[in-house]
């Protein structure tokens, strides 16, 4: 018995070990598909996220103790120098515009201290600043289309006007938050 019972161990152990990599009782194959969409829309190149805000870039005017002449200065993208870029998707009709800011009165930007005092300032298109910014939906926006897929700059030109007569105003940093928003 305990032959009989170590023969029948050793032929299903033999068989097992033949049957397992060879024989195959059947099988059944499937389609695997892969797919990835490409959507359409536009992202700012070089800015960056600042306690979950969208840091674009900065226009700063410097110091000066006297606003008696035109300051100007061009806006810095956030990673720091160059312009602010924008890169759209292939056949993409976009609008850039930027909003009139916290402190302004009606289309006049205005950098505050505080509740004390203001300044003006404006932000422009064109390196001659004679073409405004303004909101999407207002005429001072830029519109395009893309038709190649590749950063495009976003030119923002600022100038503080002669401010008074004196130019004189109350010492202290001024400051302004505008909204650029990219639409398509």
């Amino acid at each position: 018995m305990n032959r009989t019972l170590r023969c029948g161990l050793l032929m299903a152990t033999v068989f097992a070990v033949s049957v397992i990599p060879e024989a195959r009782a059947g099988s059944v194959s499937g389609n695997i598909d892969a797919t990835i969409t490409i959507g359409t829309g536009c992202s700012v190149t070089n800015g960056t996220l600042n306690g979950g805000q969208n840091q674009f870039g900065s226009v700063d005017f410097g110091e000066h103790a006297l606003l008696v002449n035109n300051i100007d200065a061009d806006a810095a993208a956030a990673t720091g120098g160059g312009p602010i870029q924008v890169t759209c998707s292939l056949a993409l009709g976009y609008a850039v515009g930027i909003d009139y800011g916290q402190h302004a009165t009606g289309n006049q930007r205005r950098m505050a201290l505080g509740v004390l005092d203001s300044i003006d300032y404006g932000l422009f298109k064109d390196p001659a600043r004679t073409q405004p910014w303004g909101p999407i939906g207002s005429g001072s926006e830029m519109l395009g289309l893309i038709a190649v897929a590749t950063a495009f700059d976003v030119p923002v030109h600022g100038r503080v006007p002669p401010q008074g007569v004196s130019g004189i105003k109350l010492p202290g940093v001024y400051t302004d938050t505008v909204v650029m928003t990219v639409a398509w």
